[in-house]
């Protein structure tokens, strides 16, 4: 997996364990369902976050014409590919 996913997973596992100190239910299986739906919540939030900044980058480039702005929407989704190390 790719090491920012992996650091990604590892900040939303310390944002969650930091929550679960809150959350003191006696029910040890209500508090895995919890644990489970903030943990996937964080770590989708942060990596939409992720794809955002990239997105952001592209977006301070000065484009000179709509044709290469176009351009441009297709080299965030490059920024964001390689940034996770997706391959197609």
């Amino acid at each position: 997996m790719n090491e920012r996913i992996l650091e990604i997973a590892e900040q939303a596992r310390e944002i969650v364990r930091k929550q679960m100190l809150l959350f003191q239910e006696a029910d040890m299986s209500q508090r895995d369902a919890k644990w489970a739906e903030l943990y996937n919540t964080k770590f989708a939030e942060l990596i939409v976050r992720e794809c955002m900044f990239c997105c952001d980058v592209v977006e301070k480039i000065e484009w000179p014409s709509p044709t290469t702005y176009e351009f441009g929407v297709e080299v965030c989704k490059v920024k964001i590919q390689t940034h996770f190390g997706v391959e197609e």
